[in-house]
């Protein structure tokens, strides 16, 4: 299992479970972090990437690079 894998039992299982903290944010839960990530997989592929594509983040440490890694 991949990363992804995870994050989706964990959004099925427990939806409202704590996935992320950071500071000054409020927590994000496994079901938001799960939206988030297809979100961005959403808008990747709708700027014509796909699976086996590079790409570069550049993003400061937080909940948004923790979707973009997802």
């Amino acid at each position: 299992m991949v990363i992804p894998d995870y994050l989706q039992q964990a959004a099925d299982a427990r939806p409202e479970a704590i996935a992320l903290l950071a500071a000054d944010r409020p927590p994000l839960a496994c079901a938001a972090l799960q939206r988030r990530g297809d979100a961005t997989i959403a808008s990747l592929r709708g700027a014509g990437g796909g699976a086996r594509d590079r790409g570069a983040v550049v993003l400061p440490n937080g909940p948004e690079m923790a979707c973009a890694a997802v």
